[in-house]
């Protein structure tokens, strides 16, 4: 998939991932490859287990010590950040943020919020502590969280409010990249409303990227400007948004937009997806949907399965589209 014809503030390049676990290796993702343009949102979408949040540990640095990068490059800002010194990947990645989708236990139970705020603005902004102390009251008030709960814990917030907290840790970094993983799960309909709103603003007013990380085609379609569909650890399509709805190539996005509410005006319409995951431990065949595929014929099962460009912008890996 060729896009180095424009300048890319994040690409990724046949990223493999594997976890060693007692009952074998799992192959968590496979030939990864996307790029993400300065000021840009762009949705990875598909079912819990396909590898979404891997991916995003793999970019913020964070996976854990039983995981294993077998091959790729993570290029940002023109920095191989799997190529150079450690010191130098985590300098980089002081421009990037993350939002995680646990708000709550991605804080700190034992010290306030504001703290968290602040110890976030310590490491990433010089100036004195009564100045910083002060930006992180103006971040408070930038997420809609009252001064008073400064020196509240997690405990005393509700998911809203944390998610919100998590949100002005973020804009603390000024980051150039915010990677918002499942930003609404656990959330109630008003409040993911909210929170959405309140990261769709902070995108605008900073001019950041965004890699928005859902299992969630409504939202994706309402934020996103591009979607990256994932399935068992592999990217299948990727396309502008509204060309994707209208003209999804894949089958397995096709089977993704049936099953969404919002996107399906008939509730008798809706759609579910037959079958189950792949188990990332067995040999796989090169199509990790062909179990599931209605359209699996002897090709699908022949290497290579590349994701090729069907015309412009627009990105399958399929040897049977729709």
């Amino acid at each position: 998939m060729s896009e180095m014809i424009q300048s890319w503030l994040l690409e990724v390049q046949n990223l493999s991932v594997e976890f060693q676990t007692r009952a074998g290796i799992v192959k968590a993702l496979e030939n990864i490859h996307f790029s993400l343009k300065s000021g840009e949102t762009v949705g990875v979408v598909g079912e819990s287990g396909s590898g979404k949040s891997v991916l995003s540990y793999a970019l913020m640095g964070l996976l854990e010590s039983s995981a294993k990068i077998t091959q790729g490059a993570i290029h940002f800002r023109n920095t191989n950040l799997l190529a150079v010194h450690s010191q130098e990947s985590l300098a980089s990645r002081k421009s990037m943020a993350m939002i995680f989708q646990n708000p709550r236990a991605s804080l700190n139970p034992i010290r306030s919020v504001g703290k968290q705020i602040l110890d976030v603005l310590l490491s990433h902004r010089d100036a004195s502590k009564k100045e910083l102390h002060q930006q992180a009251l103006i971040l408070m008030e930038k997420v809609n969280i009252p001064s008073d709960r400064f020196k509240s814990y997690p405990f005393e917030l509700s998911g809203g409010m944390c998610q919100r907290i998590l949100i002005a840790m973020a804009l603390a970094k000024s980051p150039q990249l915010l990677i918002a993983d499942e930003p609404t799960t656990g959330l109630d309909v008003v409040t993911q409303e909210k929170v959405m709103e309140l990261i769709q603003t902070t995108i605008q007013n900073s001019g950041m990227s965004t890699l928005f990380i859902t299992h969630d085609l409504g939202l994706a379609a309402r934020y996103c400007q591009r979607i990256i569909v994932m399935h068992a650890g592999h990217i299948v399509e990727v396309a502008p948004t509204t060309h994707l709805f209208k003209n999804a190539r894949h089958p397995y996005t096709a089977k993704l937009i049936a099953a969404t509410p919002g996107l399906i005006q008939k509730i008798q319409d809706l759609e579910p997806i037959a079958g189950q995951l792949p188990d990332l431990r067995q040999p796989l065949l090169p199509c990790r949907y062909q179990a599931r595929c209605e359209r699996h014929e002897k090709i699908c099962d022949l290497p290579p399965l590349d994701l090729n460009c069907i015309e412009p912008n627009h990105f399958v890996a399929c040897k049977n589209l729709l």
